[in-house]
């Protein structure tokens, strides 16, 4: 409680001090998902940043969690969804990841209706264990970081692409593949380009 108390206020801050630069702002990751707050905890804390700032607030977690808790919807102002292809409790291959991406958004806006969407995090990892037809590889993931942005304007949804950079540290808790979902590596060595050949 007490870091997320000091996290809070520094957003509040942060916002606040910076509102040009501060577009949208997110309170809590996955937390329904880890199990570290309960629903009505979690809204006091959206409650206390929406009440302090300006800017539009939303909550990231699973699509499918916002499903699971619909309450959480009334205290934000966007929906912010992960939709990760590879991760999902399915997985489907690349090819199909444009598909699932898109039914999942039409879940979201058909359960909240008016609410904007942001999809918070998609992405390919580059290195790892396969998941049925989900196969990580350079070429798989810089073919889907490829596609995304023509398949956001299509269709007209932000999102932010999973990741940078890659994050080793993730490894303990997720294996291989956890760790490799940059587009850097942790050395800041770029492993694929957004045009041009790939080399696996």
């Amino acid at each position: 409680k007490a870091s997320n108390d000091l996290e809070v206020t520094a957003l509040i801050e942060t916002a606040n001090r910076y509102p040009d630069a501060v577009k949208r702002v997110i309170v809590g990751n996955e937390v329904l998902l880890r199990q570290d707050l309960k629903p009505d905890e979690l809204i006091a804390y959206i409650d206390r940043v929406r009440g302090a700032i300006k800017q539009p607030v939303s909550y990231a977690d699973v699509w499918a969690f916002w499903l699971k808790y619909p309450q959480v919807a009334e205290h934000v102002d966007y929906i912010t969804i992960h939709i990760l292809p590879y991760w999902e409790d399915e997985p489907v291959s690349v090819e199909d990841a444009e598909h699932h991406l898109l039914a999942n958004i039409e879940r979201i806006k058909q359960a909240f209706p008016g609410k904007p969407i942001l999809v918070g995090e998609t992405g390919w990892p580059t290195e790892g264990r396969s998941r049925g037809p989900a196969t990580a590889s350079v070429l798989v993931a810089a073919q889907f970081a490829r596609d995304l942005p023509a398949l956001a304007e299509r269709n007209q949804f932000d999102y932010n692409l999973v990741e940078a950079f890659d994050q080793t540290w993730k490894a303990r808790l997720e294996g291989t593949v956890g760790a490799r979902w940059g587009i850097f590596d942790a050395q800041r060595q770029q492993k694929y380009s957004l045009a041009g050949p790939v080399y696996p």
